[in-house]
């Protein structure tokens, strides 16, 4: 019975984010179904409201966008707290988690300009808030090879013996500073405007006091960390295989996480025209040249 629990925790972990991702269709713009039988795909996307706009206001076709409808498959993972790193050069938290596609997914997802892979991160609850957002992002079906032939997709075998590929995800987070920090930096700050100079020790004395306080009143008001700067933003990355220069191949470890073009990350370009390899991993390209 156990096993049986634990097999409709993942069906309805998949429903919750397929039908997440069909709601967000709808506020990007289109439309999206459930497909009622399983034919490799979850979601059939379409946008006759734009053909509706056309209609009343004729414009020239948007060119930069893949013909609709749209074939989906949805992929969810849901992280825990103990899943969430501090990179200690960066100061700030990351979510590693790993997508994985069965080789006849990944087929099919390969097969057509119209197929998408869609992929949604759950991330753990934070108790001060009353609802967490979970991280999507998207990839077309045909670049998904080019990940592959550059080591992002890694080769593998599931549980049940069945052939995979699996995509490593690094979530990052909004840069923090943990309170106590900040609050010394902030006290530093005033105790340089101050002296201590003899005849002023009175002077010293109101400055300390008013340091003491603020010191209280800032770790009664701030909540544990906070955000470093407005410049510092969340985003998507992946790993790949590290290159290894003496055979000229990828190794067995992984490298550090290289980001995902913004567009991927915003579901209302989904089948816009994009590069075919969504990363920022421009020193790649070089060792796969020597490679091939």
């Amino acid at each position: 019975m156990a096993q049986d629990l634990q097999f409709f925790d993942r069906l309805y972990q998949g429903f919750e984010a397929e039908y997440l991702v069909a709601a967000a269709m709808f506020g990007a713009g289109f439309e999206a179904f459930k497909l009622p039988g399983d034919f490799g795909f979850d979601l059939l996307v379409s946008n006759q409201l734009n053909v509706l706009r056309q209609t009343f206001k004729p414009e020239k076709d948007d060119e930069q966008r893949t013909p609709f409808p749209y074939a989906v498959q949805v992929k969810s993972r849901r992280a825990r707290p103990g899943d969430i790193g501090l990179v200690d050069e960066l100061g700030r938290h990351e979510l590693d988690m790993t997508f994985s596609l069965k080789q006849d997914e990944y087929d099919k997802l390969t097969s057509s300009e119209k197929a998408f892979l869609v992929c949604v991160l759950f991330l753990p609850t934070d108790h001060r808030s009353l609802s967490s957002r979970p991280v999507i992002f998207w990839l077309k079906g045909n670049q998904l090879p080019a990940l592959n032939e550059r080591g992002y997709l890694v080769s593998g075998v599931d549980g049940k013996g069945v052939s995979q590929l699996t995509l490593t995800t690094v979530y990052r987070f909004v840069p923090m500073m943990k309170r106590n920090a900040l609050i010394d930096t902030i006290a530093k700050s005033i105790e340089a405007t101050g002296s201590a100079e003899d005849g002023k020790k009175a002077q010293q004395l109101i400055l300390d006091n008013a340091i003491t306080a603020c010191r209280k009143q800032l770790a009664d008001l701030l909540p544990e960390e906070v955000a470093l700067n407005r410049t510092g933003k969340e985003y998507v990355s992946f790993r790949r295989l590290e290159w290894d220069k003496s055979s000229k191949t990828f190794g067995s470890e992984l490298s550090k996480p290289k980001k995902l073009d913004d567009s991927h990350t915003d579901l209302t370009s989904l089948g816009t025209k994009t590069r075919i390899f969504p990363v920022d991993d421009r020193g790649v390209e070089h060792w796969l040249t020597q490679r091939n």
